[in-house]
């Protein structure tokens, strides 16, 4: 009796883990009519091809669902008789942490987003449109969730989904409840969780869920946000490498944001959500394998990792109701490959200003090279490189990140006899051939290289340097117009005694940093001469304040 009760409460206990973790999220009873009743997307509507149920995995880990099984009421009333499920699930299905599984009733699903997407096994969910019961067992047969429409009140016939209103926690309602402007949304959420809103002073993350038509995967996206105003503060997003550590690459930048008065936004595109490093991140789910591209497995942009940037610029300015019409950006290592692709496909995008520090390797716009590597069956439009070429691009390498052996760098006969066989050949490469093509297309090329001596493939370093590229755009009109009033004299500098010239008749605060962003002088001048015979040789950045304005400049100790 004991080993029969234990028996029954393991069973329970699996049940209750499992329906807690696995949840509906949207249902639709009721195709609406017409071509706006095409849910699954494939070009026509069907009464029961278009039924939908969209299940969401509410957890931190990955859920196996191979072999749950699905019926409706009549189906699961036969039960123990016959087991004739409406759907089985296949084997190796599994939905990524906080992932998304929808299943239509058949047809063919077309550009739903969402983690797995797929028709019944049998073709028909049979839902009815005066309400059914939903039950799902696991592969063991153990029921673990049902839905019953009774228990909602609501109208299954309305020609509309029903949702949870907010997303996963909230209770079902009409979808034009939770969204007037839309039926139903499979694979996505209705876009009614509550609002973020953002603060100044604050260092956290939120969840980004690109809404349609984008059909990518939520990310986490890390932030800093300075004390002060932060509607008018400039927005620099930063990109990660490899290890796809958000936090430590917003965290690179928090020192500088503070003293210069930006927002620091670090999207993270997880292993779990983007899996594959090179195709869905650094090539950006552009084709389905970017190392062998074909026009079959070129991507709608929709589908493009990178699409999602300008939308979660609008949705930080809505957040933070700032008023910047466009964005910087910084990306380190496979964060800058991931930069530089982004600026050559999507030119025409709100970003302004782009530093790709220490990429592995390019996609070169040179012809004779196929893609990744050049632009050869890249589906490219040619008109791209005019507009990409007028944008403000920085190839950013430190001169000793020149080890071809270095963790994680691609090799293969085609990228090392075409760019090199270290980062730093690479960039060169990338820069001058890009300048060539240029030329040669009579373009005009706004891009530049700046190479870091003493640094190599240091993430904090070169953020550190790349700074004073992105302040002179982060200056407001004013402080430009003061800037061009302050000059400081002799730079580079080997004597003790800073100059500066200004006809600006008050004090003013100077702040001196070194390369790794420390602060290592700090005092108020009336006289415009600064000693600053303590400092060692190097690169500083000055930042020059008064009660009006605040601008900063480089300076070189010899």
């Amino acid at each position: 009796m004991n080993k029969v009760f234990s028996l029954f409460l393991l069973f329970s206990l699996i049940s209750y883990t499992l329906s807690a973790q696995l949840i509906i999220n949207e249902v639709l009873f009721d195709p609406p009519s017409g071509i706006a009743g095409d849910a699954n997307g494939d070009g026509s509507r069907s009464a029961s091809e278009d039924e939908f149920i969209e299940f969401i995995n509410n957890s931190s880990v990955a859920l196996d669902i191979s072999g749950y099984k699905i019926y409706d009421t009549t189906n699961y009333n036969l039960l123990p008789a016959t087991d004739t499920p409406r759907h089985t699930v296949t084997a190796n299905t599994i939905i990524p942490a906080n992932g998304m599984y929808v299943l239509f009733g058949g047809g063919i699903p077309t550009g739903i987003p969402g983690d797995i997407v797929e028709a019944s096994t049998t073709g028909n969910l049979n839902l009815s449109n005066a309400g059914d019961t939903i039950t799902i067992t696991d592969s063991s047969g153990v029921v673990i969730l049902t839905f019953n429409s009774s228990d909602t009140g609501l109208d299954f016939g309305a020609n509309q989904s029903v949702t949870r209103s907010p997303d996963i926690s909230g209770n079902f309602v009409l979808h034009t409840t939770a969204n007037a402007n839309l039926l139903f949304s499979p694979g996505s959420t209705t876009g009614v969780a509550s609002p973020l809103i953002l603060n100044p002073n604050t260092t956290s993350s939120f969840i980004f869920d690109p809404q349609a038509p984008l059909n990518r995967p939520p990310f986490e996206v890390f932030y800093h946000i300075p004390d002060g105003d932060i509607t008018t503060m400039p927005i620099l997003m930063v990109f990660h490498g490899a290890d796809r550590n958000g936090d430590t690459h917003r965290d690179f930048w928090i020192d500088m944001a503070n003293a210069n008065d930006f927002i620091v936004i670090a999207p993270e595109y997880s292993t779990a959500n983007y899996p594959g490093l090179g195709d869905n991140y650094l090539m950006s789910n552009i084709f389905d394998d970017g190392d062998n591209p074909s026009p079959e497995t070129f991507n709608n942009e929709s589908e493009w990792t990178f699409s999602t940037l300008d939308p979660l610029f609008d949705y930080v300015k809505v957040a933070a109701s700032n008023t910047q019409d466009t964005y910087s950006a910084w990306g380190h290592s496979g964060g800058a490959q991931f930069l530089h692709r982004f600026v050559t496909y999507l030119p025409n995008s709100n970003l302004d200003f782009a530093v790709c520090s220490n990429a592995g390797w390019y996609t070169v716009p040179e012809t004779g090279v196929s893609f990744p590597y050049g632009i050869d069956n890249g589906e490219l439009p040619t008109g791209n490189l005019t507009t990409a070429f007028l944008r403000k691009l920085i190839v950013h390498i430190g001169q000793n990140d020149n080890d071809p052996n270095s963790a994680g760098l691609r090799h293969n006969a085609v990228v090392d006899a075409q760019q090199g066989v270290h980062r730093l050949d690479r960039a060169r490469y990338y820069f001058d051939t890009s300048q060539a093509t240029a030329l040669n297309m009579g373009l005009t090329y706004n891009w530049e290289k700046h190479e870091l001596p003493n640094v190599g493939h240091n993430p904090q370093l070169m953020a550190n340097d790349a700074l004073q590229f992105f302040l002179p755009n982060f200056l407001s009109l004013d402080s430009v117009e003061e800037n061009k009033l302050i000059k400081i004299f002799p730079n580079p500098i080997s004597t003790d005694h800073l100059n500066f010239s200004t006809n600006l008749n008050r004090p003013i605060l100077v702040t001196i940093f070194n390369i790794l962003g420390e602060e290592v002088l700090k005092t108020i001048i009336e006289k415009h001469i600064l000693n600053i015979s303590g400092l060692k040789s190097g690169l500083y950045l000055l930042k020059i304040e008064s009660d009006t304005f605040s601008t900063t400049k480089k300076l070189i100790v010899k």
